[in-house]
């Protein structure tokens, strides 16, 4: 832990004397040297932590110095965090808008403005470097005096006095007399200890070697004492016996134990799971330290009261999670909270984030998902240009505009598309080409002219795996555009998965993709009569099918065959120049509320036409599992569905030919479908 918040100062000291040669802050006279005596120091330090957190737990005294050690550490780490944020905001508002000539005389103002307060900024670090230049002298000066050595080269010396510890291998302790001593001294103990607060001694009197040690060992490490007692000390008395000395010990070790919790209680994660029937207690507030607060509440209750005073005395909080705490109104002064880099307010009655907490630099992550009455984002949220990780899942009524400038950006579960023309907003995604994972994109129905995708620049999203795509709209607009937005969509390059909801075009479109596509999920697109070609896709593992309200018969464009076999091959998956494969490699096949759908060419009972596949076409040779549900009208399966020797499980329900047909032994087509290992009605 010491070394990991040693490395954390000596880069951010670094970073500092790297700006400061290149002018891009200027330090208080003198105090650059201050800092290379600081780097000097932590690295002196750092060269002997392995060697002295082994120690401590032999050595009481090296945990206190360890304890010191992190105390100035995370000290230098908020003062030096504190510049950073001050000059990352200085470069952010010097550089704002610089395409705007309207704007450089505001920026030349800001910037002014800036470097007045900044003058009193660096006099404040520089007196609190100084000041932690002091304490680190104390630290290397007794550093020194433990002689901490590499672990190599470490070498035990005997103890002339041995001291012994309260731990007991209880395994290796015999005889029944021990066990009566113990209840004994019990006893006592806890009949004296339920008695008052009063100090009480119980002496063990004897020789030495019967066992006076064990007996207290035993006692110590006994479930009910560590449930009575609060805080349980251990000390050694050595020869020459000293009250004094021994007093001092008990006082340190105690002492330790409370600074031990006031000092990690900075960066320690306090939680609480309900605050409605556990409410925060008035002692949070004097821990001002405190570096991670985690609050999770039902939706019921409401802490705006205490959110103002909670955030005006946390002022070192990295982490801050107020989920479900029945927030309406974030503080304004959540601005003031410059070190935050994880914030949660998920689940909250919030309708929009103050533009204060576009001054929070160092944020890495912001969680406002489930916030459903959430309207926007604040308008220069592009200044969080550390951000990393942003969640609006489920704030349907968000309204995103400004996060172009968010370039550092990772995830984005959700982008809502508004407005058209000059007001579009989706041109924003375009420098997000960091994004990682999944996207959604939301009313894309909103969208009126298809240029306008094009400017999202999607096919520059490499590290995208999955899109999720709603066609949805929130305004009025032309349900032609939607075959056009469509095809003018350039899907990220590796994605295996494409889901793509609320389609209302006429044409059966699929954007162009590459050959990494092993999802599909097509959901409600209910003007199209017939299904895209989806069997030219080589990598296609599992496709669901639902709710096609207006398709009626699934042929042979489908498979990707198109009328005549022989035309359309040059684009399918071909394992020789005589033989086609659709579909080569889907596993999974669902069709779920298809309630025009009757025919599925190469059925039984259909016209001769529709059989007519060519011989050298090979009809998803790895199939294994088939879904049909909620398909009332649909007669048949399709021969090489039937014929598969792959199939594993077929599985119908709601649709009652289907179900006449193969669920039944008697059924016209038991014979041809009763080899497959499961057949089941949905349901069961």
């Amino acid at each position: 832990m010491a070394d990991a918040l040693v490395s954390v100062v000596l880069e951010q000291l670094r970073s500092i004397i790297i700006q400061e040669v290149g002018q891009e802050v200027r330090l208080v006279v003198g105090i650059k040297n201050e800092v290379e005596k600081l780097t000097s120091s932590f690295r002196a330090i750092q060269a002997v932590l392995a060697n002295a957190e082994e120690r401590q737990l032999e050595e009481g005294y090296v945990k206190l110095w360890l304890d010191q050690l992190k105390d100035v550490s995370y000290d230098m780490d908020d003062v030096l965090d504190e510049w950073g944020t001050a000059i990352a905001k200085s470069q952010s508002k010097v550089h704002e808008h610089p395409h705007k000539n309207k704007k450089k005389v505001c920026s030349f103002m800001i910037f002014s403005c800036f470097r007045f307060r900044e003058v009193g900024l660096r006099r404040r670090v520089a007196y609190k470097i100084k000041e932690l230049n002091e304490r680190i002298d104390v630290i290397v000066i007794v550093k020194n005096m433990f002689d901490f050595k590499s672990l190599e080269a470490r070498i035990k010396q005997p103890s002339v006095h041995h001291e012994t510890a309260s731990v007991i291998d209880v395994e290796n302790v015999k005889g029944r007399e021990n066990e009566d001593r113990v209840i004994r001294v019990m006893e006592r103990l806890l009949s004296e200890s339920s008695q008052g607060p009063a100090l009480r001694t119980i002496s063990l009197v004897g020789m030495g070697g019967i066992g006076k040690t064990t007996l207290a060992k035993l006692v110590y490490n006994d479930h009910e004492v560590e449930t009575r007692f609060e805080k349980r000390i251990w000390v050694c008395v050595s020869d020459p016996f000293d009250e004094i000395t021994i007093a001092k010990a008990i006082l340190e070790d105690l002492k330790s134990k409370i600074d031990s919790f006031s000092r990690d209680a900075r960066h320690s994660m306090v939680v609480f799971r309900n605050y409605e029937t556990d409410p925060l207690p008035a002692t949070i507030h004097s821990l001002k330290k405190l570096r991670s607060l985690i609050v999770d509440g039902p939706r019921s209750s409401s802490m705006n009261a205490d959110l103002s005073k909670l955030i005006a005395n946390l002022s070192c909080l990295r982490t801050l999670k107020l989920s479900g705490c029945g927030i309406e109104k974030v503080s304004s002064n959540i601005g003031k909270l410059i070190h935050l880099r994880h914030v949660n307010l998920s689940r909250n009655e919030i309708r929009e984030l103050p533009e204060e907490m576009c001054e929070l630099y160092n944020m890495l992550t912001l969680d406002v998902s489930d916030c459903e009455e959430l309207e926007r984002l604040p308008d220069n949220i592009g200044r969080l240009v550390k951000l990393r990780h942003l969640s609006v899942l489920n704030c349907d009524f968000l309204k995103m505009r400004g996060v172009e400038g968010l370039s550092s950006l990772r995830e984005l579960d959700v982008f809502h598309v508004s407005g058209s023309g000059e007001e579009s907003n989706i041109g924003d995604l375009r420098n997000l080409n960091h994004l990682q994972g999944s996207l959604m994109i939301k009313w894309l129905g909103d969208v009126k002219d298809p240029d306008e995708v094009k400017k999202a620049e999607l096919h520059n999203k490499k590290h995208l795996t999955q899109l999720d795509l709603w066609v949805d709209y929130r305004t009025d607009r032309r349900i032609i555009c939607d075959d056009k937005v469509l095809e003018a969509l350039e899907p990220p390059p590796n994605i295996y998965s494409l889901k793509i909801y609320d389609y209302q075009g006429v044409i059966p479109v699929f954007p162009s993709c590459t050959n990494k596509l092993r999802v599909v999920v097509l959901w409600k697109w209910g003007k199209i009569e017939n299904l895209p070609p989806l069997g030219k896709l080589p990598s296609l593992e599992e496709l669901r099918v639902y709710r096609m309200g207006c398709v009626g018969r699934v042929g042979r464009e489908f498979l990707g065959l198109g009328v005549d076999s022989d035309i359309s091959i040059g684009e399918m998956t071909s394992s020789s120049s005589n033989t086609i494969i659709a579909f080569p490699k889907l596993k999974s096949l669902s069709f779920w509320r298809m309630e025009k759908w009757e025919e599925w060419e190469g059925g039984e009972g259909g016209n001769e036409d529709k059989t007519n596949i060519s011989i050298s076409t090979i009809i998803m040779p790895s199939l294994r599992y088939l879904r049909i549900r909620d398909c009332p009208k649909l007669k048949a399966l399709p021969d090489y569905v039937l014929q598969s020797t792959t199939l594993e499980q077929l599985e119908i329900g709601g649709s009652s030919i289907l179900e006449e047909q193969y669920l039944k032994e008697g059924g016209e087509g038991w014979p041809n479908a009763s080899h497959t290992p499961v057949i089941t009605k949905y349901g069961r």
